[in-house]
């Protein structure tokens, strides 16, 4: 993983962030920008039995402070999407299948974090969908309040409240066929992108 100086363009380090499969990572800094958050992307074949980790990377020193191993293994260990609440309270991290398989119930889990204790919260599927979930999307945002986690998928968002864990709202796409992003303004409104397949 690089990491740039956008003032003045340049590359300022390299992170050696282990072997990962195709590339593949996901990655997201924490809200003081101190810290570089990577879930990385196993190579099942060869370690078909190991969780997949979170590494937390000191960006001015380059070096891994923490690893928080999921509590999941197998082959639910392709990232999707990482995200760090702006209070760095929370960590959430969805996750699916390489490959879709009829013989599961379940192909995407979502994980959530306390990053000050270190613990994995809660363990949960997205939500569920009126249409077939072929996991061509999969989206977590924090509101700027670090109060609720958006969770969005092809064809719903649902709105959790991380104190209870309740869902709060729930909306169906229409108009569209999946959805490509999801984040808040500034005031906390959901803002939802979606995009058309054709």
């Amino acid at each position: 993983v690089e990491l740039w100086d956008v003032a003045i363009g340049k590359c300022k380090a390299e992170l050696n962030v282990g072997t990962t499969l195709n590339g593949g990572q996901e990655c997201c800094f924490s809200p003081d920008g101190t810290i570089l958050a990577v879930a990385r992307r196993l190579d099942t074949k060869m370690v078909p039995c190991v969780a997949p980790t979170v590494d937390f990377w000191d960006v001015r020193s380059g070096s891994c402070v923490t690893a928080l191993e999921a509590s999941h293994s197998g082959e639910l260990h392709v990232p999707k999407t990482i995200r760090i609440s702006p209070d760095g309270t929370f960590m959430a991290v969805a996750y699916s299948r390489t490959t879709r398989n009829p013989d599961f119930d379940q192909d995407e889990i979502i994980d959530l974090w306390n990053i000050p204790n270190g613990r994995c919260i809660a363990s949960f599927p997205p939500p569920s969908s009126p249409f077939p979930f072929d996991g061509l999307g999969l989206w977590l945002e924090f509101n700027p309040t670090s109060r609720f986690l958006a969770i969005a998928t092809e064809f719903v968002i649902e709105l959790l409240e991380l104190a209870t864990g309740n869902c709060t709202g729930r909306h169906q796409v229409t108009g569209a066929d999946h959805y490509c992003k999801i984040w808040f303004d500034q005031k906390g409104s959901v803002v939802a992108g979606a995009e058309r397949r054709t």
